[in-house]
Parts: C-alpha cells; structure tokens; sequence
C-alpha cells in the first residue's frame, strides 16, 4: 500500500511513490504523527525500502476530533481498514506539513495522489 504522484523537488530530483514511515499513535492523548517518505520510484522502493529520497516529505498529524475521525479503534472498526489505509486516506483529504504547496483549490499536496 502506498500513494503514488511525481514531484520535481527544488533540488531537481524527481520521486512518484509515497509511503508511510515511522508514525506515533497514542490513543489515550488521542494523537498521531505521521511522516511520509518519497521515493524515486516503486522498484526503488521495494529494492531499498530504507532509503527514500526525501525521510520526511510530509507529516500528517492528528489530533483530538480528527484522530478519533481516522485513527481511534472505532474509526478503525466502522472503516475496515488498518491503521496505515486510513493514514493514506488522511493524507489525501487532511492539512499536511509539506514544503511543497498544493495545487489551486486542494487542501493538501497529496489530494491527488493514486492509491497503489
């Protein structure tokens, strides 16, 4: 599971697979963090899964209201999916901390993004 769009980051260098990285999820404080990793590609990805090119493109974070929406056991329950799909799917409809801005009229530089 993952997102996937093309960025050209400042640098030059290009990525198109987004992936959930290392996250913190404290239901008793009803919060989660979350860093999401850019990789040049898929293959890149699944050939070395611990070296994206960008550790922290972007981090969704989760709090109160919004937690309880995406993250509590019973917004788990009632969605059927994992935690990690309804990270995903935050990512795509929720404020994210991005050094990129999104594109005219979308709330997040992810909105876009296709499921893979």
């Amino acid at each position: 599971m993952a997102l996937q769009k093309s960025f050209i980051l400042p640098d030059g260098r290009e990525g198109n697979y987004i992936r959930v990285g290392p996250y913190r999820h404290d239901r008793n404080a009803r919060e989660a963090s979350v860093f999401l990793q850019l990789f040049r590609s898929e293959a890149y990805a699944e050939s070395a899964p611990n070296l994206p090119i960008v550790p922290v493109f972007a981090k969704l974070r989760l709090t109160g209201d919004r937690f309880d929406a995406w993250a509590s056991n019973e917004a788990l329950a009632a969605a059927g999916k994992t935690l990690i799909a309804q990270f995903y799917a935050a990512a795509k409809v929720e404020p994210l901390i991005c050094d990129l801005a999104p594109a005219e009229g979308q709330i997040t530089v992810l909105a876009d993004a296709v499921d893979v």
